[in-house]
């Protein structure tokens, strides 16, 4: 009786175990001589929510209606709805924007390039977004108005002084410089940090 129960926990803490997955390093490649910080485009998101609505007004000059009839007038416009688009090609910032020129009001939705940077001496990741136009009844850039610049602390703890205990008790300090670049992989960003 008793070798059956045995053979019977065997076999489920077998089957068991054939079944679990390993974890999952999607889009990560691991590195013997680099440093890494990888950044969800969820967490990117929940960031840029949190900064809300943008708004706010400027003089605009151009031309509407086929460069027939100048443009020269204070426009209102706001930006929100905020979110980011990660891929290995890159990244696009997506959003909705209201434009109000001369009494016409406009609600709509734009898509900028987006770049990414990390600032390695005030540890920080430096997100901007590329020329957004609306072309509607007027082709307006609204980067013109406003062009989004986010920064978000990312502390690099590579960079920083250490201190080492000789074996005959002093100390001495060593510095750890690194360097830094950017990658976009499927969902997220990643900082690959590297000693100096």
């Amino acid at each position: 009786m008793n070798k059956k129960i045995l053979i019977l926990v065997i076999t489920i803490i077998f089957i068991g175990c054939s079944n679990s997955k390993p974890a999952e390093t999607v889009g990560i490649e691991n590195s013997k001589d680099s440093f890494q910080v990888i950044i969800g485009e969820e967490f990117i998101n929940k960031f840029l929510g949190k900064i809300g609505k943008i708004d706010g007004e400027s003089r605009i000059k151009g031309k509407k209606f086929l460069n027939l009839i100048k443009i020269d007038e204070n426009v209102k416009w706001s930006f929100y709805n905020l979110k980011m688009e990660i891929n290995r090609d890159g990244a696009y910032l997506n959003g909705d924007a209201d434009i109000e020129l001369n009494g016409e009001k406009i609600d709509t939705k734009f898509r900028a390039k987006a770049e990414f940077e990390y600032d390695n001496k005030n540890e920080k990741l430096l997100i901007t977004a590329d020329e957004i136009r609306v072309k509607k009844l007027w082709d307006i850039n609204l980067s013109g108005f406003y062009s989004p610049k986010f920064d978000l602390k990312i502390s690099n703890p590579l960079n920083k002084k250490m201190q080492i205990k000789n074996s005959d008790g002093t100390i001495r300090e060593i510095e750890l410089e690194t360097s830094a670049k950017i990658e976009c992989e499927d969902g997220a960003v990643k900082i690959v940090m590297d000693l100096n």
